[in-house]
């Protein structure tokens, strides 16, 4: 979304927010945590009392979440729940991403939540790397995941100039085969080189996928650990639906898709 199409949106939440009352149209960014305002209608109780839970003052008018807010009612690597639509300010979405804060949706928490399911999301790392042809499209996917509250370990490149996408290629894998990251992204101009190199590292099932079906299937049937997507080949929205189906999905583990991966994995030792 453009900054100027942002700022527009935002402006006109502000002026649909000014119209209510005058306790309804104080700013989100000025509101305080549950624990400290009891009658506030825009942050009340989660589920996990633990967390604020962010809800619109008035229906149709989305939820904006400001940096300000942020700073307020949540701690690093926390977790904020937000209760229907919402618009997250670009300076808040920097400090979600300096923070390591997750956004979740809290109609969807669970009642249930216990405390070592807080957020599933915290502790599932993925890793991911590009030479300069998929430079751009990295740190966009790190802008994403960071908000969909995965952490990221970014192994480079961090310029747009010319470099080797083996040397990227394959420290992400290491990362996945290490166990430091659960998934795996590498971006160059294809994805083929960064697959080819990616397979050289034990335990590395490294996939170029194209659309979400391959992205899908190479999870499902292959476990696929690593996906390899090329920038030259794919727009940036439907990179990021490839990626979205790629860590959504998970292996079926039924006997004869196992009994492949066994195959595969004992050809390594050879």
């Amino acid at each position: 979304m453009e900054k100027e199409q942002m700022e527009k949106i935002i402006s006109r939440v502000l002026d649909e927010l000014k119209q209510g009352s005058e306790k309804e149209s104080l700013p989100t960014n000025e509101r305080t945590s549950s624990s400290t305002r009891s009658d506030d209608k825009s942050v009340a109780s989660s589920p996990d009392k633990k967390f604020p839970l962010l809800k619109p003052i008035r229906q149709g008018v989305p939820v904006l979440v400001t940096e300000e807010y942020l700073r307020k009612v949540v701690q690093d690597n926390g977790v904020v729940l937000i209760q229907g639509r919402y618009i997250i300010t670009p300076s808040a979405q920097d400090y979600i991403r300096k923070k390591n804060i997750t956004i979740k949706i809290g109609d969807d928490v669970p009642q249930n939540w216990k405390q070592e399911r807080k957020n599933p999301h915290i502790e599932q790392s993925i890793a991911i790397g590009s030479d300069h042809r998929g430079f751009a499209l990295k740190e966009q996917l790190k802008s994403l995941l960071n908000i969909e509250g995965f952490r990221i370990l970014d192994m480079g490149t961090d310029k747009p100039e010319s470099c080797d996408y083996p040397d990227f290629a394959i420290a992400v894998a290491k990362k996945v085969s290490s166990g430091e990251a659960k998934l795996g992204i590498v971006i160059d101009s294809a994805g083929i080189g960064s697959a080819i190199a990616a397979n050289k590292i034990t335990d590395i099932r490294a996939a170029v996928c194209w659309d979400e079906v391959s992205a899908q299937q190479s999870r499902l049937h292959n476990d696929a650990n690593v996906l390899c997507i090329g920038a030259d080949n794919l727009a940036s929205a439907k990179a990021i639906n490839v990626v979205k189906k790629f860590i959504s999905t998970e292996f079926e583990s039924v006997e004869r898709y196992q009994r492949r991966i066994d195959k595969i994995k004992k050809a390594e030792e050879r």
